[in-house]
């Protein structure tokens, strides 16, 4: 196939192979007559943790046999895109008469286009799905074209879907494929049918690093699915990325607002009165006790002198006893002179 692929050309490849699918002697490797096994697991890993089910797409769906196991799973609706008409043609008349009712097959549809990193966008741009599987396709597309059918592909997404992607790649441990290896297996076995152009079968490592450009937290993992072409090993790997939300933008910091008071009630109001009047009162006693403890001091002053005096007149009265005279009155103290009288 030419590289870059364009449209009318990747149309009238796969609607020669898919409408002569044995004349190179081999079969179509993507045909399983049936749903892909990864994807079966995958979407009972799905029931089990309780995930929505809600819209699907199956880019590069060939034939169709995925596409409808997704309406068989509940889906409300699923679109089955592919560049080639003639496996269109066959998808549908497989849906007509699989086990499907009248109302899920008109909740299939039916896109023919080819995607690419043109821009083109035959499926608009509004996100509407909920799971995008991907088999066998990436892997016949340019570099330039994987990261811009899997940004297309981001776009389609809602916001917490997932893609699921399932690639033939020459496997870590095994050498690089190179374009001599490719066109010399490209017809050798059904298994290496797959190899179509010189950039098939990229390393794991290479294509989950294209993948990561259009969905950086994506994850790659082996499936058990193995094979040798011309002593190459190569093995399917699953990608599976999720559409993460944005994240919000940070809130400008704010200052801590105050608390609310609790409500006030009236009897802890007359308690609080209470209270203060308590220690106003203990307050005003103590200021009258130590008013009155100043006070005192002149007090016992004069107490002293009374004490004095009267232990003289003790002493006078007794030497009146003792010697029979009439104390003189204007005598004061009987050890000292009379008020008023010169020294």
């Amino acid at each position: 196939m030419p590289d870059p692929i364009d449209a009318a050309s990747a149309d009238e490849y796969w609607n020669d192979l898919y409408n002569s699918p044995t004349k190179h002697g081999v079969d179509v490797l993507w045909d399983h007559h049936g749903p892909d096994p990864v994807l079966v697991a995958t979407m009972r890993d799905r029931k089990r943790d309780g995930q929505r089910s809600e819209s699907a797409l199956d880019l590069g769906c060939g034939e169709g046999n995925d596409a409808i196991f997704l309406m068989q799973q509940n889906f409300s609706d699923a679109t089955c895109l592919d560049a080639s008409r003639a496996a269109l043609d066959i998808a549908e008349e497989r849906a007509g008469s699989s086990t499907l009712s009248a109302s899920a097959l008109k909740r299939l549809s039916f896109v023919h286009a080819f995607l690419g990193a043109d821009g083109e966008t035959p499926l608009g741009s509004t996100p509407r799905y909920d799971l995008v599987w991907i088999r066998s396709v990436l892997q016949h597309l340019s570099n330039s074209d994987v990261v811009g059918v899997l940004r297309y592909v981001r776009s389609l997404l809602r916001d917490g879907g997932t893609l699921l992607a399932k690639e033939m790649v020459s496997c870590p441990a095994a050498a690089v494929v190179s374009t001599e290896a490719l066109q010399s297996q490209r017809w050798g076995s059904s298994h290496c049918h797959q190899s179509l152009s010189p950039i098939d079968f990229r390393p794991a490592k290479e294509l989950l690093e294209l993948v990561r450009m259009a969905f950086p937290s994506c994850v790659g993992s082996n499936s058990s699915f193995e094979m040798q072409c011309d002593g190459t090993h190569l093995c399917a790997q699953l990608h599976t990325c999720r559409a993460s939300p944005p994240s919000p933008p940070t809130p400008a910091p704010r200052s801590a607002a105050p608390l609310p008071l609790p409500p006030v009630r009236k009897l802890d109001l007359l308690r609080a009165e209470a209270r203060l009047a308590g220690v106003v009162l203990g307050v005003c006693v103590l200021l009258v006790v130590a008013a009155w403890l100043v006070r005192r001091r002149p007090c016992a002053r004069a107490s002293r002198a009374l004490a004095v005096w009267a232990t003289g007149e003790r002493r006078a009265r007794k030497v009146q006893d003792d010697t029979g005279d009439e104390p003189n009155p204007l005598l004061g103290d009987a050890d000292g002179p009379a008020p008023g009288a010169a020294g």
